[in-house]
């Protein structure tokens, strides 16, 4: 599951349109449309003031690993939602510290995706900062933690029936366990099983339910479908790692670690990112 990481914040979406007025109902007053935009505004900001605050401090912790400045410019952008453009930028207009030109110097590990474990066996999810970042006021958390219960969550039709009906068939899980195993919604998850001629009461053959968290430990291929759709829900919801870990009961770095054996944790790209952003602030107010 290798692939390119997409750029979080570009050169031409530093200043963001206002696209997102589409998305509001026509009843909205003008009142409640201004404090909509002014919301999503004020999040899209600080969006751009976390992610320069993460690339300052990789620079400043990764320079002496880098014989040229374009191998770090090249090396943060991948690890975080910058392009490189945007980094150069930056460096250039506080004017952070030049690379240590040794050429002795050790290059770190896993340039091509952030670093979620540290020395420490501590989990530091990039994207958990960033959201903590820019989801700063009580209200605003509010917001976050309805849209991770609402929206970051997976539609019916990205689960492939092969993985529901080896869960349904393998499995003595319960049915709460299986709608976040594959991140569902409950009603809409059992009519689209119903139609695919499959039902949730094909778990009740089991006569005894062994925890999720056990399972994973014991069954490979169930592992890998709970880590592959986490990833996805990660990168295509933007739901931080901790959050995926509660639903699933498990702890957060176990979840990580298993997704370092199997599949990527790739950072949401900015268009992800910023459709998320206003997403969750329209969705609040409808």
């Amino acid at each position: 599951m290798s692939a390119v990481q997409l750029p979080l914040l570009s050169e031409s979406h530093v200043t963001h349109d206002l696209s997102f007025e589409a998305a509001l109902p026509d009843n909205y007053s003008s009142q409640g449309r201004k404090r909509i935009g002014d919301m999503i505004q004020t999040l899209w900001a600080k969006s751009e003031q976390t992610l320069k605050a993460n690339a300052k401090q990789l620079w400043y912790h990764k320079r002496h690993h880098f014989t040229k400045e374009s191998l770090l410019i090249r090396n943060i952008s991948r690890r975080l939602m910058v392009d490189e453009k945007t980094i150069r930028r930056w460096r250039k207009e506080e004017s952070w510290p030049r690379v240590t030109r040794n050429k002795m110097a050790a290059r770190p590990l896993g340039q091509g995706a952030p670093l979620f474990i540290t020395d420490d066996d501590e989990l530091t999810d990039p994207l958990e900062t960033f959201i903590a970042r820019v989801y700063t006021t009580r209200n605003q958390q509010a917001i976050w933690d309805r849209y991770c219960r609402l929206q970051g969550v997976l539609l019916p039709e990205e689960i492939r029936l092969a993985d529901i009906r080896y869960v349904l068939e393998a499995t003595p899980i319960t049915c709460s366990e299986l709608y976040a195993l594959f991140h569902q919604e409950p009603y809409s998850f059992a009519r689209y099983l119903d139609y695919q001629n499959l039902s949730i009461s094909m778990l009740k053959r089991h006569s005894s339910k062994i925890p999720l968290s056990t399972l994973l430990n014991q069954r490979p291929a169930l592992r890998e479908i709970a880590v592959r759709y986490a990833q996805r829900v990660y990168t295509n919801r933007g739901v931080p790692i901790e959050t995926l870990a509660r639903r699933l009961d498990i702890e957060p770095l176990d979840l990580c670690s298993y997704g370092t054996h199997i599949g990527e944790w790739r950072l949401p790209h900015y268009a992800t990112l910023t459709h998320i952003i206003s997403e969750s602030v329209i969705r609040n107010y409808s």
